[in-house]
């Protein structure tokens, strides 16, 4: 942990978190989970402020862009180097909390070829909480916590799906925040199937072509199974497409929005997908 009392320091490859998961993210993570108080300094960006495992944003930066930002810069770097120095922080300001950043920052890479190869790569094993390792339960939704209810023993991603009565695509980008920052524990073996070299998110566009061997990743995107018909399909997508549309989120941030752009793209490219002649 990185709490209060305690100096770290970290430049290293690794990290508890997962293979492509940049190490920076996990510090950040055990920082905000800590609730640690302190300086944290990088080779990016300078010194920024961290109280009770929140970044605090400069009194101009009103909506915390600009200290996300500079998180971002340093989780992007080749060659990490930062540093943590706990101490009190007297500057006032909004906050930005790391747990929540750090979750927005690897969810944010879910697109459909992620979550088919998460879906391959966790399809035949159980996952479940290590313990000590959740995210605190007040920063969760109701979604959140039946999650993490469910993966205080060890359960498939069916049995997840199901007992949160959540899409299949919304366990997916749970599962790969809490498997990323290092919090599951798996049971059986993982399918470990390399990501593209250049894997970029979908535009933001209504219609995406997907190849047809993505009829059955489309599917269980939707959350439904192989003998769905067409009137379930379109329960489905018109469900997904009411939590997702920025329009009906009135009041969030610019990244979360283009973050719900994204997600409601990659439903509508599922849709095209299903519903093509």
């Amino acid at each position: 942990m990185c709490g209060e009392g305690i100096s770290v320091t970290a430049n290293h490859p690794g990290g508890r978190g997962g293979r492509h998961v940049p190490p920076f993210v996990t510090f950040a993570y055990e920082l905000g989970r800590s609730r640690a108080t302190g300086v944290l300094a990088s080779e990016a960006s300078g010194d920024l402020l961290i109280r009770h495992g929140a970044a605090v944003a400069a009194p101009l930066d009103v909506l915390g862009r600009r200290a996300a930002g500079e998180l971002a810069r340093v989780a992007t770097l080749d060659s990490p180097a930062w540093s943590f120095r706990p101490g009190p922080v007297s500057a006032g300001g909004r906050t930005l909390p790391l747990v929540q950043w750090v979750r927005q920052h690897v969810e944010r890479g879910v697109d459909l070829a992620l979550a088919t190869q998460l879906t391959s790569e966790l399809g035949s094993t159980r996952v479940s909480l290590r313990p000590g390792e959740a995210p605190d339960l007040a920063e969760l939704d109701a979604t959140d916590r039946l999650l993490v209810s469910a993966l205080a023993v060890p359960r498939d991603l069916r049995e997840l799906a199901a007992l949160a009565r959540a899409p299949r695509f919304r366990v997916l980008a749970f599962v790969h925040f809490l498997r990323s920052v290092g919090a599951l524990t798996t049971l059986g073996a993982v399918t470990e199937s390399p990501l593209p070299q250049a894997r970029r998110p979908p535009p933001a566009a209504p219609n995406i072509s997907l190849p047809r061997s993505h009829r059955a990743a489309a599917l269980q995107l939707l959350g439904l199974p192989a003998h769905a018909d067409t009137r379930h399909v379109k329960a489905a997508f018109r469900a997904l497409a009411r939590m997702l549309h920025p329009d009906l989120h009135p009041g969030v941030g610019e990244q979360r929005r283009r973050e719900l752009e994204r997600r409601l793209a990659t439903v509508n490219a599922a849709y095209a997908e299903l519903t093509a002649t």
